[in-house]
């Protein structure tokens, strides 16, 4: 257990840094900062909307690119199926914010991974390409540490013959 979580950690914690140096790297508008200012993007067929908000409260306190939320999410998805081999093991996640302290159900560690990623979209705080770039980025992060850190000195290491 302290490996996997060892390994979990890792994967998410070194996926931190190139996150955020794509939002100051690329520096794309968020959602709200498009739609606001519409206006002043030079295209004549936008209109802009300067009372919108996202879904999901506050518009980002850094420029869009990568989403951290699918960024993390590949990073842990990919460390967990790579670790057991197998991505379609189902669970249940409760967290405190959580409505009523409901759960939610996965049927595996790539659903979980689709559904934060894809909050952050319909919530408004990221677009499409910023959540499918860090669940990407997140997997490469993930694949590295699997193949690098922690591996077993005898036997099998945990991303052995896994096709993961």
């Amino acid at each position: 257990m302290a490996r996997l979580f060892a390994l979990l950690t890792i994967a998410m914690a070194d996926t931190v840094a190139p996150t955020y140096q794509t939002k100051f790297l690329f520096r794309h508008w968020r959602p709200a900062t498009a739609i606001r200012e519409a206006d002043t993007d030079g295209n004549p067929n936008t209109d802009p909307d300067p009372g919108w908000s996202p879904r999901a409260g506050g518009i980002g306190g850094t420029p869009e690119h990568w989403s951290g939320h699918s960024s993390f999410s590949g990073a842990a998805a990919r460390a967990l199926a790579g670790f057991f081999c197998q991505d379609d093991i189902p669970f249940d996640l409760v967290t405190d914010s959580a409505p009523g302290g409901q759960g939610r159900h996965y049927s595996s560690f790539s659903a979980a991974e689709a559904e934060a990623g894809r909050s952050r979209v319909v919530g408004g705080i990221h677009f499409e390409f910023s959540n499918r770039a860090g669940i990407e980025a997140g997997h490469g992060v993930a694949a590295e540490v699997l193949s690098r850190k922690l591996l077993l000195k005898h036997g099998e290491t945990h991303f052995g013959q896994c096709p993961l």
